[in-house]
């Protein structure tokens, strides 16, 4: 829409979206300052969290459900966030919020699934990845992400009952080296039930 000024010009008028396209691109901007002015307090301490890298076995599906733990340092009880990775994913996958969760206070478990993980579409062969992963999201490998999940967390459950009884464990866990295996002590509680 135009309209004639006085002297036979003509003028758009200024809209609503011109204004909050303004105020967007300023909030935006105030956004981007407040972020990047913020301590780096958290970024600093995520680099030395503790992991462990764990590949149990689910023994009543015979099924591997691979795990990475990223721990807080506290001695005390801590909440527990359980990641699972999306499509086509795995345990590596965004570790940047392992690290924060576990730089501020939470245990984070990360799960990967086998069926539906990064493997699928690694395997697949060239120009076959999507219809593999159209394949890895059907019933079966859905019901088998929801009993990982089940899994993990009835595990959680008794490494956390062991744990509370046990100093030596909890120095294993405490300990920055990498495990790939459940050689943790007392194996009995760590047999994946």
């Amino acid at each position: 829409m135009w309209i004639e000024t006085g002297c036979g010009l003509p003028v758009k008028p200024r809209t609503d979206k011109s204004v909050m396209n303004l105020m967007n691109r300023f909030s935006f901007s105030s956004v981007i300052l407040l972020l990047a002015l913020l301590p780096t307090a958290d970024v600093q301490s995520a680099a030395n969290v503790p992991q462990l890298t764990l590949d149990p076995v689910d023994a009543k599906r015979k099924r591997t459900v691979p795990i990475r733990v990223y721990l807080p340092k506290s001695d005390s009880p801590q909440p527990v966030v359980l990641f699972s990775h999306g499509l086509g994913g795995s345990r590596d996958n965004n570790p940047y919020l392992g690290t924060h969760w576990a730089a501020n206070g939470y245990v984070a478990v990360f799960i990967q699934h086998h069926g539906s993980d990064d493997l699928v579409w690694k395997n697949a062969g060239l120009g076959k990845g999507f219809a593999a992963l159209k394949n890895a999201a059907g019933y079966r490998p859905t019901m088998d992400r929801f009993q990982d999940v089940r899994f993990n967390l009835d595990q959680l459950e008794i490494w956390n009952a062991y744990l509370r009884n046990s100093p030596k464990s909890k120095a294993w866990l405490q300990s920055s080296a990498p495990r790939r295996d459940c050689n943790l002590p007392a194996k009995d509680v760590w047999e994946w039930k």
